[in-house]
C-alpha cells in the first residue's frame, strides 16, 4: 500500500533447512487429559518442549533458532516489540 518492501524474516524458519516449522498438538504424557503443542521442523532437525499455549510453544521455538544462530539481539527486539516496548527503552 505505501511501496513498503517486505523482507523475509529469517529467525521464525529452521535455521538448518529454511523451512517454516509444524505446530504439532497432542496428549500430555503425564496427563491424558491435558492437550500440549509444540513446533518441530518438517525434516526433524529441531523440536521445541511441550507447551499447553501456542503462545509460549512460538516463543520457545524462537529461542531454539536464537540459540542455533547466536542472534540474542533479534530475539531481544522481537521480545521486546511483543510487550510494547521500543528498542530505545533498554538503551538508556
Amino acid at each position: 500500500m505505501f511501496n513498503r518492501k517486505h523482507r523475509e524474516v529469517r529467525y521464525v524458519k529452521c535455521p538448518y533447512c529454511g523451512r517454516n516449522p509444524v505446530i504439532m498438538q497432542g496428549r500430555s504424557i503425564t496427563d491424558k487429559n491435558k492437550m500440549v503443542m509444540h513446533y518441530e521442523c518438517p525434516e526433524n532437525h529441531l523440536t521445541t518442549g511441550d507447551t499447553p499455549y501456542p503462545r509460549e510453544a512460538l516463543d520457545l521455538w524462537l529461542l531454539a533458532v536464537g540459540k542455533v544462530l547466536k542472534v540474542d539481539d533479534v530475539i531481544s527486539d522481537y521480545f521486546a516489540k511483543s510487550k510494547g516496548r521500543g528498542q530505545d527503552d533498554d538503551r538508556a
